[in-house]
């Protein structure tokens, strides 16, 4: 059985999912929901709440983290062009991030979670490109993001240089946390004692 601690960080991280996801679906765009941003919020509340086989729960809770470090930053650039701004993806985007963080904390950090986090966001992406309308252009599944249509003739080149450009951050990211991640450990266990 998981610790209360480690539940009680699930429901927060499936509660921010459910609210900010709920809110896309009073406004009629449930497609929304399926953004890496607010399915991180999932994959860590999947890995916090249950025990999972083979180091399966502290992936999940990785590639949730990977997914919003980097995803912050499309959603900050995305905000400082004028794209729309909800209170409810303060959840999703902050509190989901500290959320697997201290899950990641507890869970350790498993070996090669960028691969993975790579790799499931173009499953979410294909998933996206499949069942969302062409026009919300959801993870950028369908087009090349207005704000660099200047600089990539065709899709399949932005598609690439994305995907370079995300997998590179995610391996950075991935080998700065877990160089760090276990001296913060240590360190929380050390004060609490």
């Amino acid at each position: 059985m998981r610790a209360a601690s480690t539940v009680s960080l699930g429901v927060l991280a499936l509660l921010s999912f459910v609210i900010h996801g709920g809110s896309h679906v009073l406004r009629g765009t449930a497609h929304d929901v399926l953004w890496a941003c607010t399915m991180a919020n999932v994959l860590i509340a999947l890995g916090l709440l249950f025990r999972l086989p083979r180091g399966l729960s502290s992936m999940l809770c990785a590639v949730g983290v990977l997914w919003l470090c980097v995803g912050n930053f499309t959603w900050a650039v995305d905000l400082i062009v004028g794209g729309e701004f909800f209170y409810t993806s303060l959840l999703t985007h902050w509190v989901g991030l500290l959320v697997g963080l201290l899950g990641a904390l507890r869970l350790g950090w498993p070996p090669r979670a960028w691969l993975h986090a790579t790799l499931w966001l173009i499953a979410l992406q294909l998933v996206c490109r499949v069942i969302t309308p062409a026009s919300a252009n959801v993870n950028v599944a369908h087009a090349v993001y207005a704000v660099y249509q200047r600089v990539y003739p065709s899709y399949a080149w932005f598609w690439v240089a994305s995907l370079v450009q995300t997998a590179g951050a995610y391996f950075v990211l991935d080998r700065i946390v877990a160089r760090w991640l276990p001296r913060w450990a240590d360190r929380l266990r050390t004060s609490a004692a």
